[in-house]
């Protein structure tokens, strides 16, 4: 395969590889006669491990997957993959917004009020999780693996295209087809409502609170079709896998894929990105003049861009957790502080009793924050100056992201690392240290974050 055919660069070999070997147990999943069957979170997996990407996909983030495709420009890459349907043109799902349907009461507004909040929410995430990341939207990309079955057989074959910002000022109706219309319906007929931005369709269900775009398989770039054969006894084939080690090929891994990370094994604390006395509230809030908002207390003069991470009390009486910063008689040590994107601050804990995360200087830290809330630490600046005087971030501008939670992870007594962590992961690591520890990796903790989406994503209560 040609290097240029894809945006990413994938080992094309392995890739193939992998992909007629996992639809071989096609047939535990689907018919005989449709397209074969891959689960998605194989397909993350797979283009983590034949495009040797950083892997983010167990993150609440707008990205699956990081690469790096120049020296200085890291992509964001949303992993997907679907049945190739006649005419090439897929509607997929790209965000979920349950928790936000209901902040935002997006089931009271009309099908034109509709689709302008939710074309703003979905560009203002985007803008946090590339801010937040070190991303580049001008590079990122769609991965897509398309499966399908024709005359010839079954098949699939690799589809990319760029990752686009949703132009909020060329928004316009369209029909289910993909038709323009005149106006934007009064009322909703239906659960869905279509639009366009004058680059990509779209469609909101409002039954389901998902955020769809169309997929057009005649543009951007894709792969030559990867013939497949679905076992026709895949149990006979899945029973063999016991004594069956080769299966995947032994030449294939050696020396070519990215071996399993192994668990991380750091020390971890969670802190809370609001107040920590709502840190157990149903109500979480954030202070108006101390936190992300500490720019806003009284006293001196104070100038946007100061802040500090909540550290609460609890973390200095636990046991498990003590001596986690390198503090002795109520004074911290400065520390090299890893931010998501890459970059280092310095910093300590500061204030009386060490309740305040801070760098040094004090607006390095602030700039990514209000980065990942706005979109970039200039925009934060402007949306100050033209809001409401000294208007204060809110939990809901947290909810917004879905982010309001921090890991800080521990490599040495000089280095630590920051990494986000979705709505609620907080006052979960608190609760769990009540209840006698929470778990002791941050991949335990994740995993523990995972099954309870997973559980509110059945009750009907997911994030969005």
């Amino acid at each position: 395969m040609d290097k240029n055919t894809l945006y990413s660069h994938l080992r094309w070999p392995e890739y193939q590889a992998l992909v007629k070997a996992a639809c071989r147990l096609s047939g535990l999943f689907s018919g005989t006669s449709a397209a074969p069957y891959v689960d998605y979170r194989f397909v993350e997996r797979l283009f983590v491990r034949c495009a040797g990407a950083t892997d983010n996909s167990r993150r609440d983030d707008s990205f699956d997957a990081f690469v790096q495709v120049f020296a200085d420009h890291r992509a964001g890459v949303g992993v997907k993959t679907f049945t190739d349907r006649s005419g090439g043109r897929s509607m997929e799902k790209v965000a979920e917004f349950t928790r936000l349907a209901r902040l935002e009461r997006l089931a009271e507004l009309s099908p034109e009020a509709l689709v302008y909040k939710v074309a703003e929410l979905r560009r203002r995430r985007v803008l946090s999780d590339t801010a937040a990341n070190g991303v580049n939207i001008a590079c990122s990309f769609y991965h897509c693996l398309v499966r399908g079955r024709d005359a010839k057989g079954a098949y699939a074959f690799v589809h990319e295209e760029s990752y686009p910002l949703i132009d909020l000022w060329k928004l316009a109706p369209q029909d289910s087809q993909g038709r323009p219309l005149d106006a934007f319906p009064s009322e909703l007929a239906g659960t869905t409502v279509h639009f366009t931005d004058g680059c990509r369709s779209y469609a909101y269900s409002t039954s389901k609170n998902v955020l769809l775009m169309r997929f057009d398989l005649q543009a951007g770039r894709r792969s030559p079709r990867i013939p497949v054969e679905p076992a026709s006894d895949p149990v006979a084939l899945l029973l063999g896998l016991a004594g069956e080690g080769a299966l995947w090929g032994q030449d294939l891994a050696a020396g070519q894929g990215d071996c399993p990370e192994a668990e991380d094994s750091r020390p971890y604390v969670v802190l809370p990105l609001y107040a920590p006395k709502s840190l157990l509230s149903a109500s979480p809030q954030v202070g108006p003049k101390s936190g992300i908002n500490q720019w806003n207390a009284g006293g001196r003069a104070r100038k946007f861009g100061e802040a500090y991470i909540p550290v609460p009390k609890r973390l200095h009486g636990d046991s498990r957790l003590a001596g986690f910063f390198p503090a002795a008689g109520g004074v911290c040590r400065p520390f090299r502080l890893r931010l998501p994107d890459g970059s280092e601050v310095q910093a300590r804990l500061c204030q009386e009793g060490m309740k305040a995360l801070m760098s040094d200087p004090n607006d390095d830290l602030a700039r990514w924050l209000y980065a990942m809330i706005d979109g970039s630490f200039e925009k934060a600046s402007l949306r100050m100056r033209e809001d409401e005087a000294n208007r204060p971030y809110t939990y809901e501008d947290l909810e917004v992201v879905g982010k309001d939670s921090v890991a800080v992870l521990k490599t040495d007594e000089e280095r630590f690392e920051l990494r986000l962590l979705p709505l609620g992961a907080a006052r979960r690591f608190w609760q769990q240290e009540a209840r006698g520890g929470a778990p002791r990796t941050i991949g335990g903790f994740e995993a523990l974050l995972d099954a309870q989406a997973e559980q509110e994503a059945q009750e009907g209560q997911g994030d969005g």
